[in-house]
């Protein structure tokens, strides 16, 4: 398990709290900003920061776990869990893919390689893979 950099939530307008916060949450784990495995803030800590009941944020943390985006089973507080595919719209996918391609290409870089190179090496891949 590790801590994350919480996320940072924001009330603002007439949304009901609960729906602010799963909302800005969900946006955080579907974005990749937050990562399966990583703790969120227990509801209380996060009820307290906010200044708001701490049912509202029970509700918002339990909708994310019906949803599959967190995991609150192991009694150690919540967990991100890993996004179910189909909890993605075709947008936050294509959002998803762009920052894993943004890191693999900045990663690549970083070690010294050409964009050329790396885009070579995951070619090489994805043809290994189709080919078992």
């Amino acid at each position: 398990m590790s801590w994350s950099a919480e996320p940072e939530v924001v009330l603002a307008g007439d949304a009901p709290i609960h729906c602010q916060v799963y909302e800005q949450i969900r946006a955080c784990i579907v974005s990749g900003r937050l990562h399966a495995g990583e703790q969120l803030q227990s509801i209380r800590a996060l009820a307290v920061g906010l200044a708001v009941n701490p049912v509202s944020i029970q509700r918002a943390y339990a909708a994310l776990e019906h949803d599959g985006l967190v995991s609150t089973a192991d009694q150690s507080g919540p967990l991100v869990a890993s996004p179910p595919a189909d909890s993605l719209t075709p947008a936050e996918r294509q959002a998803r893919l762009e920052e894993l391609c943004v890191d693999f290409f900045t990663r690549s870089v970083s070690l010294g390689l050409t964009l050329d190179q790396a885009v070579t090496a995951a070619q090489a891949i994805a043809q290994r893979s189709h080919a078992s």
